[in-house]
C-alpha cells in the first residue's frame, strides 16, 4: 500500500508488503440464532488477547490444493478454503460441520473422547482431515457455508491474510449434551420427537494452544461487550457481527430464560438470507454483495494500520482512526478482476497498545462529510441526509474524558471567575477558592498540593451557586443540617496529593469549595484539580448517544440535551447508592442498589435509588436520547427482586426500601411495559411474568363495590392528599390494565385470557372512573370520588397522556383548557402541592398537550418552566433538568413536604424531570416507536410554531429518523425506519386545495385518507420516504 499524500517520504526505501497467506473463518450461528467467538490467548502472534471467529490458515495437508499467488482464484472462495473452514472449527473449538454418509445429516455419531482425540491428532498432524471423517464415515459440510465477504490485510501489516469468511448455520432444535433435554436456548414446546434430536456439542476452546474460551452469544451482546470495551474486536469482526445484529437479535443467553419458538428463529434467518442476498445501493449506485465484497480496510488520515496518533476525519476526535472499506487490496486491484468492497460503512477506532478500542461502524458520508439534499421551492439547510452526527453535537453536555477539570475558578469574596487551569494559593485560615466546573458532574476528586506548614484543607460541594461555601449542599437524607466538608490533615511543609475515598464519593455538583483551615501562618498552593466521571459507568465514550433532536429553537435543543445529560448523571455504579441508615452527619454512597454495573437511579446527588415512579418519564427519554436501557433493566429487576410475599412492589429500591405505594407499585408494571416497548427483551418479561401477574392481582384486589381502586398505600410522588378512591391512581391503574393487556398479548403468554380480562377490566374502570370523579361544570376530574373542588394537575394530565379520556373529544379539549389556570410565569402550579412547581408533573402535560393537539400549550409550558431553569444563573449552566422549585422563583421546593426546610436538599438532575426529552422527538419531530424494538411505529409530527426539526434513536431492529420542513407552500417530511418494520404517518391537512407527494410521485385521494386533520397513510412498511404535502 503506498503512503497517503499527506506522509512524508521515508528516508529508506519501503520493505515489500508480506504475501497475504490464504485463511478462512466462520460466523457459527447456534441454533437459538448465538453466534460464536472464542477469546485468543494473550501471547497469540495475531488478534492477541481478543475474540475471533474460528478459523485460520489453509493448510495443503488437510484442505487439498490452495491457488498460487498469481493464481485468481487466489482470492475467490473455492474448495480448500471451505474444507479449511470445516477442519479449523473443528480443531479450535470442537464442533464438526461435517455430514454423515449413511444419513447425510450433521455428522455427531462419535463420542466426545474420540472428537477430542480427532481434534488434537488432526492439529499435531498426526491424522490428515480428510482420513479421519473418512474413518469416521463422514464428509465436510462445505455446501452449507454461505460466502459473507474476504478481507485482505492491508500491506504494512507485518503478518497478512486473505481470508474467506463464511455464514454456517446449525441446525435448528438442536440440543446440546450438557443440558440433556431442555438445553440452553432449545426453544421450549418445539414439538421435535427424540429421535429428530441433533446432539450438538457444547463449543470448547482448544486446551490453550491458541485459545481460552468459547462460547455462543447474541450478536447484539458481544457488540455491547465491544462497545463497553470489556472485549477486544477486531475491526473485521465487531463489522461482521454488527451486520448480524439487527437480525439475530431476539435470541436470550441466560440458562433459564425462555426463547422464541422454532418459527421465530427461522424467521430471523430468512430475514439475515434475505439481507445478504437483496441487491444493495449506495447514492443511487449499485453496491457489491456481501457474497462478492472483498475489503482491505485504509486508514484515512496520519498513521498506518495498528499505530495510534491517527488524524481525526469527520468529526472524530484526532486520536480515532477511520478505515474505508472500499478498496480490495493491492494484491487482488492487480488481478484486473473488478473485485470491490464496501462504500455505504466506514469503521472507526482507537488503535492501543493492547488492540483496537472504541470500534464502531458509521456511514460513510456521516464521517467523511454531511451533504445536503436540495428540494424544490424550499430553503432547506438543515434537511441532512439521514445520519447521527451534525451542528446538534453541540449541544452535549458530556465530556469526551471520564477525566473532567474546573473550568474557571472565583472566591466568596470576589464572584469574577478566572479561567482554569491555573495554580492557586490559600494563604491564612478560612482562605478559600471555588471550583466550577460549569456543568453537573459528579465523581472522585483529586487534589495536588505544597504547603510550607501545618492544617488542613476542606472541600465542600454544591450544585447550586447559592450554597457553595464550607459547607456542602445537603444529600444525606437526616436533615440534621447541611453535609459538611471533607478534610485533608496536612502534617508537615512540602508537597502532597489528596483523592477522596469511594464511599464519599459526591455524586452531583457543579462547585467545589476548597478553602484552609490552620492556626499558623500556613499557605497552601494548589497546582491541580481532577475529577473522575462515576456517571454511566459502562460507557466507554460519554457522549455515545444513540438519539439526537435538532430543531430551529435553540432553547429547545438545550432543554432536550439537559435531560438527555441528566439521565447520564443519574445512570450509576450500583455500588453507590446513599447509605442507608442515613448518616447524621456528611454523606456516604456506597450502598448496594441492585445487579449489573449500573442502574438508574432518581438522581445524581440524591436519593440515588430507584425510584419506579421516576422512571414513568425517565425511561421513555432515556430511550430516545442515549439509549441506556441496560440500567433500566437493572432498575426493574431489583424491584422484581424485592416483590412483597403480598405480591406488592416496594416503593423504592434497596437499600431504602420504602413501602407502602400504590402508585409506585404500579409505577414498577408500566416501566416494565416500557422497556419490552423499547427492546424487544422478552425474556427479561417472561422471566419475571409470574411476579408481574401476582403484582396485578395485587392491586386490582384493592378495586372496591365502586368499581375504583381504594389506594391503601398512600405513599406518592409528594402530592398533599392521597388514599381513598384517589382519581391519580385509578388513572395510573387503568394504564397499567392497558399496558399489561398489550405486554400478555406480545408475550403470547399460555394463560390465553389474561390479554381479554385486564382490557375488559380497564374498560370498567374507565367508566367508573369518569362517573364518579369527573367535575362536569369545572371540565376536568376532582381529586377524588368526593365533592372536592380540587382538579390536580397529575390526574388531568394522565387522563389525556394514557387516552382515558379520547384526545380528540371536546372533553379533552376542556381538560388542556383548565390546566392552563395553574399556570404561573415560570410554570404550572400543582394543586395538589401548591407553592410548588414540579417538572415531573408537568413532564405528563406538556405530552397531554401534544396529544390533544395543541403543541402551541406543551411548547409555551417548556419554555416556561425548563426554559426558567436552564437559563437560571444560579443553576448548574442549563445542563440538567431540577426535581422541583418554588413559584417565587426560589429553590426550595417541597420544603414544607418532608425536605425539613432545607432548600439545599433539592437534586438539580432529576430524571423525572426529562419529559422535554422524549416529548420533543415523540411530538415535535413526530416520531414514536408502538410495538416491541418499533416492529410498528407511527411519524406524526406536531409543528407548532417551529419551522424545522429533526431526531432520530436507534432500537436493536435499527435506526429511526425523521426530518421536516416547513415551506412557504407547504411542508416537507423526510423518513427513514428500519426495513421489515411497518406503521403509519400522519401529516397534518392544509388549507385549500392539497397534493401529496410520496419520493416524487403524486399520490390521489383514493391512496390516503383524511382523518381528524390528518393526512392518513397506514400499512407503510419499513425503509426511505420523502413527502412533500402542499396547496
Amino acid at each position: 500500500m503506498s503512503a497517503p499524500a499527506d506522509h512524508q517520504p521515508s528516508k529508506k526505501p519501503m520493505k515489500a508488503p508480506a504475501v497475504p497467506r490464504p485463511s478462512a473463518s466462520v460466523l457459527l450461528i447456534s441454533p437459538t440464532n448465538q453466534i460464536l467467538l472464542l477469546h485468543r490467548v494473550s501471547k497469540a502472534s495475531s488478534f492477541a488477547s481478543a475474540h475471533v471467529f474460528p478459523g485460520g490458515a489453509l493448510s495443503k495437508t488437510h484442505d487439498g490444493e490452495i491457488p498460487d499467488v498469481d493464481d485468481p482464484g487466489r482470492h475467490q472462495d473455492g474448495p480448500a478454503y471451505r474444507v479449511a473452514a470445516v477442519r479449523e472449527t473443528f480443531e479450535e473449538c470442537g464442533i464438526l460441520l461435517a455430514k454423515s454418509k449413511k444419513t447425510g445429516r450433521l455428522f455427531t455419531e462419535i463420542s466426545d473422547e474420540e472428537r477430542e482425540q480427532g481434534r488434537k491428532d488432526v492439529h499435531s498432524g498426526k491424522v490428515k482431515f480428510g482420513d479421519l471423517l473418512e474413518r469416521w464415515g463422514a464428509e465436510p459440510d462445505t455446501r452449507s457455508l454461505i460466502p459473507f465477504t474476504r478481507w485482505v490485510t492491508p500491506g504494512n501489516v507485518p503478518k497478512r491474510f486473505s481470508t474467506q469468511m463464511y455464514i454456517y448455520f446449525l441446525p435448528l432444535g438442536s440440543v446440546s449434551p450438557t443440558k440433556h433435554a431442555a438445553p440452553r436456548g432449545t426453544p421450549p414446546s418445539s414439538g421435535l420427537e427424540e429421535e429428530d434430536e441433533i446432539v450438538i456439542p457444547k463449543p470448547t476452546h482448544d486446551g490453550g494452544i491458541e485459545h481460552t474460551a468459547a462460547r455462543f452469544l447474541p450478536p447484539n451482546k458481544w457488540i455491547d461487550l465491544a462497545r463497553q470495551n470489556r472485549i477486544i474486536l477486531f475491526p473485521p469482526q465487531f463489522f461482521l457481527t454488527l451486520l448480524l445484529s439487527p437480525y439475530l437479535a431476539s435470541t436470550v443467553t441466560s440458562p433459564t430464560s425462555p426463547t422464541p419458538s422454532l418459527a421465530e428463529l427461522q424467521v430471523e434467518r430468512e430475514k439475515l438470507l434475505d439481507f445478504l442476498k437483496k441487491p444493495r445501493t449506495y447514492n443511487g449506485k449499485p453496491e457489491v454483495s456481501f457474497a462478492e465484497a472483498c475489503i482491505s480496510p485504509l486508514v484515512l488520515g496520519k498513521g498506518e494500520y495498528g499505530q495510534s496518533g491517527q488524524d481525526g476525519v469527520g468529526g472524530v476526535d484526532k486520536y480515532t482512526a477511520v478505515l474505508v472499506l472500499d478498496k480490495p487490496g493491492k494484491e487482488v486491484d492487480e488481478q484486473g478482476q473488478g473485485r470491490k468492497g464496501i462504500m455505504e460503512w466506514v469503521v472507526t477506532t482507537k488503535f492501543k497498545g493492547e488492540g483496537p478500542r472504541d470500534v464502531d461502524v458509521r456511514r460513510r458520508d456521516e464521517v467523511l462529510g454531511n451533504q445536503f439534499t436540495r428540494l424544490s421551492g424550499f430553503n432547506n439547510e438543515y434537511l441532512l441526509e439521514p445520519g447521527t452526527t451534525g451542528p446538534w453535537e453541540g449541544n452535549i453536555y458530556a465530556t469526551n474524558s471520564r477525566t473532567v477539570r474546573p473550568r474557571s475558578v472565583f472566591t466568596l469574596r470576589d464572584r469574577h471567575p478566572a479561567t482554569y487551569p491555573r495554580t492557586v494559593a490559600l494563604r491564612g485560615n478560612g482562605t478559600n477558592v471555588i471550583f466550577d466546573f460549569g456543568v453537573e458532574v459528579g465523581g472522585i476528586a483529586s487534589l495536588t498540593f505544597s504547603s510550607n506548614g501545618t492544617g488542613a484543607i476542606g472541600l465542600a460541594f454544591s450544585e447550586a451557586l447559592n450554597w457553595v461555601g464550607e459547607w456542602s449542599d445537603t444529600s444525606n437524607g437526616k436533615f440534621e443540617g447541611r453535609d459538611g466538608a471533607l478534610y485533608v490533615n496536612i502534617s508537615a511543609a512540602g508537597p502532597g496529593t489528596y483523592t477522596m475515598p469511594d464511599k464519599v464519593m459526591r455524586g452531583g455538583f457543579r462547585y467545589m469549595t476548597v478553602f484552609l483551615i490552620t492556626d499558623t501562618g500556613s499557605w497552601v498552593t494548589i497546582t491541580d484539580v481532577q475529577l473522575e466521571l462515576s456517571f454511566q459507568p459502562t460507557w466507554s465514550n460519554l457522549r455515545a448517544y444513540q438519539g439526537y433532536f435538532y430543531c430551529n429553537d435553540e432553547l429547545l435543543n438545550r432543554i432536550w440535551y439537559a435531560g438527555a445529560y441528566t439521565l447520564q448523571t443519574n445512570a450509576v455504579p450500583t455500588n453507590t447508592g446513599r447509605w442507608v441508615p442515613m448518616l447524621a452527619n456528611g454523606w456516604a454512597n456506597n450502598g448496594t442498589l441492585g445487579p449489573g454495573s449500573s442502574i438508574i437511579v432518581d438522581g445524581a446527588k440524591r436519593d440515588r435509588a430507584v425510584w419506579p415512579g421516576d422512571m414513568g418519564i425517565a425511561v421513555p427519554s432515556s430511550f430516545v436520547s442515549t439509549g441506556d436501557l441496560e440500567s433500566v433493566k437493572n432498575a426493574l429487576q431489583v424491584m422484581f427482586d424485592y416483590q412483597n410475599k403480598d405480591g406488592s412492589f416496594p416503593e423504592a429500591g434497596p437499600p431504602l426500601l420504602q413501602q407502602n405505594s400504590d402508585t409506585y407499585h404500579m409505577w414498577t408494571m408500566i416501566g416494565t411495559y416500557n422497556y419490552m416497548l423499547y427492546t424487544g427483551d422478552a425474556a427479561f418479561v417472561e422471566q419475571n411474568w409470574a411476579a408481574y401477574t401476582k403484582g396485578m392481582e395485587y392491586i386490582y384486589g384493592k378495586v372496591d363495590e365502586t368499581g375504583l381502586l381504594n389506594q391503601t398505600g398512600t405513599r406518592d410522588w409528594a402530592r398533599w392528599q392521597t388514599g381513598f378512591n384517589n382519581t391519580e391512581a385509578n388513572i395510573i391503574l387503568f394504564h397499567t390494565l392497558q399496558t399489561g393487556s398489550l405486554l400478555a398479548n406480545w408475550l403470547n403468554t399460555s394463560n390465553t385470557n389474561l390479554s381479554e380480562i385486564w382490557s375488559s377490566r380497564a374498560t370498567a374502570l374507565q367508566t367508573a372512573i369518569t362517573t364518579h370523579c369527573f367535575d362536569d361544570l369545572y371540565g376536568a376530574f376532582r381529586d377524588n370520588a368526593t365533592d372536592t373542588t380540587l382538579h390536580p394537575q397529575d390526574a388531568n394530565s394522565l387522563s389525556l397522556l394514557f387516552s382515558l379520556v379520547p384526545p380528540t373529544s371536546p372533553l379533552a379539549a376542556g381538560i388542556s383548557t383548565a390546566l392552563t389556570k395553574n399556570w404561573t410565569p415560570i410554570g404550572a402550579e400543582p394543586p395538589e402541592l401548591p407553592g410548588n412547581i414540579s417538572p415531573f408533573i408537568s413532564s405528563f402535560e406538556i405530552q397531554a398537550h401534544f396529544l390533544v393537539n395543541r403543541a402551541d400549550r406543551a411548547l409555551d409550558l417548556i419554555r416556561r418552566s425548563w426554559g426558567w431553569y436552564a437559563d437560571n444563573r444560579n443553576g448548574n449552566g442549563g445542563s440538567t433538568v431540577i426535581e422541583g422549585y418554588r413559584t417565587d422563583g426560589t429553590f426550595g421546593y417541597r420544603s414544607e413536604r418532608g425536605y425539613g426546610g432545607d432548600a439545599s436538599y433539592v437534586s438539580h438532575a432529576h430524571g423525572w424531570s426529562s419529559g422535554p426529552t422524549s416529548a420533543l422527538t415523540e411530538f415535535v419531530a413526530g416520531l414514536r416507536v408502538l410495538e416491541p424494538a418499533g416492529m410498528r411505529w407511527r411519524c406524526m409530527p406536531h409543528f407548532g410554531d417551529l419551522e424545522r426539526a429533526r431526531a432520530g434513536f436507534l432500537t436493536r431492529r435499527g435506526r429511526f429518523e425523521v426530518v421536516w420542513l416547513k415551506g412557504p407552500e407547504g411542508y416537507e417530511v423526510q423518513l427513514e425506519t428500519p426495513v421489515g418494520t411497518d406503521g403509519e404517518i400522519r401529516l397534518p391537512v392544509l388549507e385549500g386545495e392539497m397534493t401529496v407527494m410520496v419520493d416524487g410521485v403524486a399520490r390521489g385521494e383514493e391512496s390516503y385518507k383524511v382523518e381528524e386533520g390528518y393526512v392518513v397513510l397506514e400499512g407503510v412498511e419499513g425503509g426511505k420516504y420523502d413527502i412533500r404535502v402542499s396547496s
